[in-house]
């Protein structure tokens, strides 16, 4: 009887713990939306993103990371180049895995050029490389399939309409 009173106790003292908290966290989060909204003007005149974008040309491509690397560990690199707004370590989507590569964002171009002299440092044993982050369109270029760009192209191309006429023959028949 007396544990069962002392843990409705504990209970009751965590539940009104936990509403504070919540109450705190609505009022931390009002004060920084409050302050963001009154800084994303100024921000916006000097020439800087938008506080809650992340452009490509404002990150950098970290790779050779060691195996257990943690982005607090890796925020602590890299805080001397500047202001460090967002770090994503890359994992297998099937198993969870990391692929030993990470994007940080930065809030500065001229935070991304400090960043860039950081190539081959070490960082738990592994020389870590860093380069600018390819921007999406330019990286798919290369691979586009266009048949003028190379002969063998254009007659794999002519090989794969072959391929498929004939499949649509055959089930046509059928």
């Amino acid at each position: 009887m007396v544990a069962e009173e002392g843990m409705a106790d504990d209970l009751a003292a965590l539940a009104s713990l936990e509403s504070e908290l919540v109450a705190d966290d609505a009022a931390t989060a009002a004060a920084l939306l409050g302050g963001a909204a009154d800084a994303a003007p100024a921000a916006a005149s000097a020439g800087a993103p938008a506080p809650h974008t992340f452009p490509d040309g404002l990150a950098v491509h970290v790779s050779n990371l060691p195996e257990e690397v943690q982005p607090e560990e890796l925020y602590e690199h890299f805080k001397y180049c500047g202001e460090v707004r967002r770090i994503i370590i890359k994992v297998d989507k099937n198993t969870g895995a990391r692929l030993g590569f990470a994007y940080i964002d930065f809030a500065m171009e001229t935070h991304v050029d400090d960043a860039l002299l950081l190539h081959e440092s070490d960082l738990k044993g592994s020389t870590l490389k860093v380069n600018k982050k390819r921007l999406w369109q330019n990286s798919m270029r290369q691979f586009t399939l266009n048949p003028n760009h190379h002969p063998r192209m254009a007659l794999l191309f002519k090989v794969m309409i072959i391929t498929r006429v004939s499949i649509i023959q055959h089930y046509s028949k059928l």
